[in-house]
């Protein structure tokens, strides 16, 4: 068995949920297709078009948590290409790695954030994907974004969580000089936009707004923390 490096296992963590939003979006374009309406197509076939380009990136990101897997000595599993593989594949996959290390490990806890990272990010854009149609479409989306506020924050208190354990085991890691200053630059922010997207209108309006903010501030993230990792 190979020993998975603290880079390695943050992006594990951070790969198999954020790769969750280009299959979480294939069912977006789905359901706009099957709306039959011009715009509800327009903006299936615009989708279809984005995820072709994007496509290849995540299946990248896919095979990248296959190989970290191998080295773990996990049994082999296909990688997914549809939502109905995908899912169940993610989920299998997320309890592997978390029974994998206990829970003081500091390459656990790098996983559990990277983990939340992408959680953030999937959540953030789907949220945006469903209040925009929904207030351009006319079309329902609410039982997609009613789950989104519930996911963010669970995401950032498992983030709180690990960076907690980090910060007492007796050799810190060199990354928590990012990590802190970065939980706490976004935590306010993720349970501000959580409320704001219940909010129809100009509620949601401002919660769009804000989660672009914010998926800027965590795309710089992922490769921030990379840096800092061993």
């Amino acid at each position: 068995m190979a020993a998975i490096s603290q880079k390695e296992a943050f992006l594990s963590g951070h790969n198999l949920s954020y790769s969750a939003v280009y299959f979480d979006q294939v069912l977006l374009a789905a359901k706009l297709a099957n709306a039959k309406t011009e715009s509800g197509t327009r903006h299936a076939n615009n989708m279809i078009e984005s995820l072709k380009r994007v496509g290849p990136n995540f299946a990248h990101r896919l095979q990248q948590v296959e190989a970290m897997a191998k080295r773990a000595n996990f049994s082999e599993r296909t990688i997914p290409t549809l939502p109905p593989e995908f899912y169940p594949w993610v989920n299998a996959r997320h309890q592997e790695f978390l029974e994998f290390w206990p829970a003081t490990n500091d390459t656990g806890c790098i996983f559990v954030i990277g983990h939340a990272v992408g959680e953030l990010r999937n959540g953030l854009i789907i949220a945006n994907l469903a209040m925009d149609f929904g207030k351009h479409l006319h079309m329902d989306f609410s039982s997609q974004l009613d789950s989104v506020p519930k996911r963010l924050l669970e995401a950032i208190t498992r983030f709180d969580r690990a960076l907690q354990i980090l910060e007492t085991l007796p050799e810190p890691i060199s990354a928590l000089t990012l990590l802190r200053p970065f939980y706490d630059g976004i935590h306010a922010q993720i349970q501000t936009t959580t409320k704001l997207m219940q909010i129809p209108g100009t509620g949601q309006d401002k919660a769009c707004t804000l989660n672009h903010k914010l998926l800027q501030i965590l795309g710089n993230a992922e490769i921030e923390i990379l840096s800092q990792l061993s």
